[in-house]
């Protein structure tokens, strides 16, 4: 390559590098490689459900979806949750069949949103994180999946035996290009309750186009859509259309209520720079932001997105333009939402707060939440993640909490709670006293760092606590001295031998345990499965649980891995397999009893002297009852003074419960194992916040 040739492949390069900064690369969003979205496609329904889980596994805390109905071919319909906030605003798109593009602008928008949101970034003048923690945006961004996947595949996804009523709908074509309906043949954007009788040019029946039914919110689509709105009771309310690029905002409001929906209409037009639609004395009804306006009298709007495009989609090419003319538009409307809320009978002073738990998302029922500048977490869910067990008397409404090294009792309603460790009893005060919120006992979070000695890291900028549980650094403690097991008489050698851990429990190697009793054992991380005669027992180390012939119970202690090898508590073992324990401390031995053996030679078993596992040195016995549980050990992460941060408490059990009933739990349907022990007051199943 001679000079010239260099040096101008030089100033190529340079060019090249000055249209990739200023963004001439083509596309819309070149320039933001962390994007998960591509709005710029031919985007189908499963290419949106894709996206959408990818998004909540990336986001987690701050993007979710739910399902919240089903199409009439049973096609899930998804919202999708973006934000903290207590004030809601809802966007949908898709209603229409052909008009699926604006399910691109939906879902770009909850991707760029969230990572602003978790950059810091503005978009604009709009401060995303500060909008998102006041506001909860739910996106709904296909509302018709039917009737998009016939339009963009035609019969190929419907059952053959349909075949003819869709084209006969279809006014014998099998081009789907136009159809705006579900696959129902009813246009779903003439279903709502909003002067429905009088909606003007309807088809007489089913019909690719403008039939609106034999009556309002008949169809599944718009059933779920009606019901969700009023689950959420959004603020404002936007549904992208296509096309034309205007914007239809009013519905028989009058006076000051025209006024106020008018200025927003001029904002978003301006924005868009889409002209705003005008409507007559009689305008027709039974379209989504109709029923809305006039249902809820608050701003709902309906943007037309591309140029006009006849019966048929708005082509990919131009979404860089719509993106570029809407971008603004959520946050606009989650800013001004958040305004309304505040003015209104609906606002509830309190700001959702993430919580870290040893470096963990501590997710719950119930979540954390600001109030009065405290932050509130659920008292259930956050001591017993950090291997606290939680016991309620209802009678007196006090609580007590217990692990190896402390136990915490409090009181609904007091100021007060009082420890005893270790290290002695001492008092706690709370600026705040602990409270029931719809059945969930919530305490301010600096009780959870004083009553269990952890420490409490705090940023504004994102409401987030974390919390860093130091009680782990001695939940280990190991004595060096070994524990002899006799088991029906015979004195065992085990590899490792028993050993008390924390300063308390005896731990037993599993493996040579069960294989002591006579049991096959198979393990598959994280199950333990031992058969004996006629009985087989699972353990599942994470989940801490055992199921005897389908019996479940719960290990109050952790499990412990020494070496490689598997320890559990020998009180729980016992418990589990029905054993006579007991512990004599002056010859440091556990004498284990089988209750076959107990039944062949009862005159043999031997008297309990001490219980096997409860010590508050190797050298002092202690009652099993009144011990505590531990944690595993964590990473320790530094930590800063945080701010008046408190919580609130969650729904614990009856003390008096029986053992059975605290320590039974059930399968789930997914195979999970859930504690019946305590039963949670439901709350509103699609929106778990409000």
């Amino acid at each position: 390559m001679g000079k010239r040739q260099f040096h101008s492949f030089i100033a190529l390069c340079l060019i090249i590098s000055m249209f990739s900064v200023f963004g001439f690369t083509g596309g819309h969003k070149a320039e933001a490689a962390h994007d998960l979205v591509n709005g710029n496609q031919f985007y189908t329904y499963d290419e949106m459900i894709t996206d959408m889980k990818e998004l909540a596994a990336h986001y987690p805390g701050l993007i979710s979806y739910k399902e919240i109905g089903r199409s009439e071919y049973n096609r899930p319909i998804y919202a999708i949750k973006l934000g903290k906030g207590n004030a809601n605003v809802f966007v949908n798109g898709s209603h229409h069949a052909r008009e699926w593009i604006s399910t691109n602008l939906s879902m770009d928008m909850i991707d760029e949103y969230a990572s602003a949101y978790t950059n810091g970034d503005y978009i604009g003048k709009y401060n995303v994180r500060d909008i998102l923690n006041k506001t909860t945006m739910w996106f709904v961004p296909m509302v018709n999946p039917d009737g998009v996947t016939l339009q963009q595949y035609g019969l190929s996804k419907f059952p053959s035996a349909d075949h003819w009523k869709l084209i006969n709908m279809n006014e014998g074509s099998t081009n789907f290009q136009r159809w705006k309906a579900n696959a129902r043949g009813v246009d779903l954007n003439r279903q709502y309750d909003a002067d429905w009788a009088n909606i003007k040019n309807n088809k007489s029946g089913p019909s690719w186009s403008n039939y609106k039914g034999t009556a309002p919110v008949n169809q599944a689509e718009s059933r779920a859509i009606v019901n969700f709105t009023n689950q959420i009771n959004p603020e404002m309310a936007v549904a992208y259309h296509t096309s034309g690029e205007i914007l239809y905002w009013n519905f028989h409001q009058t006076g000051s209520w025209k006024e106020r929906d008018h200025k927003y209409a001029q904002t978003i037009g301006y924005m868009t720079g889409y002209d705003l639609v005008y409507p007559g004395t009689n305008p027709s009804g039974g379209g989504f932001t109709d029923w809305f306006i006039i249902k809820y009298k608050r701003p709902g709007f309906t943007p037309e997105l591309g140029n006009y495009a006849g019966n048929t989609h708005v082509p990919v090419s131009e979404y860089p333009t719509i993106w570029s003319q809407n971008k603004y538009v959520g946050l606009y409307v989650a800013q001004e939402g958040y305004k309304l809320y505040v003015k209104s009978p609906r606002y509830k002073p309190e700001q959702k707060v993430t919580v870290y738990l040893n470096g963990k998302l501590f997710s719950y029922e119930k979540e954390p939440f600001m109030k009065n500048d405290r932050t509130y977490v659920p008292l259930r869910g956050v001591f017993e993640e950090l291997g606290t067990t939680v016991k309620f008397n209802d009678a007196t409404q006090e609580i007590k909490a217990t692990r190896w090294d402390r136990t915490i009792t409090l009181k609904i309603g007091s100021k007060t709670a009082t420890v005893v460790s270790a290290k002695g009893t001492s008092t706690i005060t709370f600026d705040t006293a602990p409270e029931i919120i719809g059945g969930h006992t919530v305490v301010p979070v600096r009780f959870v760092a004083d009553a269990l000695g952890a420490e409490t890291k705090w940023d504004g900028n994102t409401y987030t606590v974390s919390i860093q549980d130091y009680y782990v650094k001695y939940s280990h403690i190991k004595d060096p001295n070994p524990v002899g097991v006799t088991i029906n008489g015979v004195k065992q050698n085990f590899d490792p031998a028993a050993h008390f851990y924390g300063y308390d429990t005896v731990y037993l190697p599993l493996r040579n345990l069960l294989t002591a009793m006579g049991a096959t054992v198979t393990y598959n991380h994280p199950v333990v499965t031992a058969v004996k005669d006629d009985k087989t027992m699972v353990i599942n180390l994470e989940l801490r649980t055992v199921s005897l012939n389908g019996k479940y119970i719960y290990f109050n202690r952790p499990v412990i891995l020494d070496n490689g090898t598997t320890m559990l508590p020998i009180r729980d073992i016992s418990e589990a397999f029905g054993f006579d324990v007991s512990y004599s401390p002056e010859e440091r031995m556990v004498y284990v009893v089988t209750p076959e053996a107990a039944a062949e030679h009862p005159e043999e078993a031997p008297a309990a002297e001490q219980p096997a596992a409860e010590l508050d040195s190797p050298a002092e016995a202690q009652s099993f009852e009144e011990q505590p549980q531990a944690v595993e050990p964590a990473e320790t992460i530094p930590t800063e003074e945080a701010p008046a941060v408190e919580e609130p408490a969650e729904d614990v059990e009856a003390e008096e419960s029986v053992a059975d009933e605290q320590n039974t739990s059930k399968e789930s349907e997914n195979g999970q194992i859930e504690s019946q022990s305590v039963p949670n007051v439901e709350e509103t199943p699609l929106v778990e916040e409000n």
